[in-house]
């Protein structure tokens, strides 16, 4: 299909409502075919390597090894998030005392106050994908959850293929 996608882009011939991303990878590798298709090798060996490992639960033994740590080149487009948003978040929850998940309701009080902060991820309470414009996002526009209940609440958005917001993430996860 991305092959497909490439191609309309470079005729003219095909479906209209081509993604940025494929212009762009058709503008940066045009005049790079050697490169190109050098990088089209590695992705086909890594595809094959990784039917050859795919292994059964039941074949899953404590002498498995997997392959990791391959440099690999990527393009991305992702919205870019304030790291100022978490700090101002947390910095006015600890004097407030109200330093928990607002999910699950965990406050790692047992952890060391110095790392405790680690703990707790911001969750956008308004998807930024609403909208392809910057715009600006208040505290009141930010949850605070542990990085478990967030990466939880991110499966429930994918699995149910719509926002879901705290107070939903959390009568499903704790009503289980």
């Amino acid at each position: 299909m991305k092959l497909r996608n490439l191609r309309t882009v470079e005729t003219g011939v095909g479906k209209r409502n081509t993604a940025s991303i494929d212009r762009q990878i058709l503008n940066e590798f045009r005049d790079r075919p050697v490169e190109l298709s050098e990088i089209a090798a590695a992705i086909r060996k890594g595809t094959e390597l990784a039917e050859s490992l795919h292994i059964t639960e039941d074949e899953l033994d404590e002498d498995v090894e997997f392959t990791e740590g391959r440099l690999l080149t990527a393009i991305h487009v992702r919205r870019e998030r304030s790291p100022l948003l978490r700090k101002e978040l947390l910095r006015r929850r600890g004097r407030e005392e109200r330093c928990f998940c607002e999910i699950c309701g965990a406050s790692f009080e047992a952890i060391d106050s110095s790392y405790r902060t680690a703990a707790f991820e911001v969750h956008h309470r308004v998807p930024l994908s609403i909208s392809n414009l910057c715009r600006r996002t208040t505290i009141q526009d930010a949850s605070l959850l542990c990085a478990v209940c967030h990466r939880l609440i991110h499966s429930l958005i994918a699995k149910e293929k719509h926002w879901i917001d705290v107070a939903q993430a959390q009568a499903i996860l704790m009503d289980r």
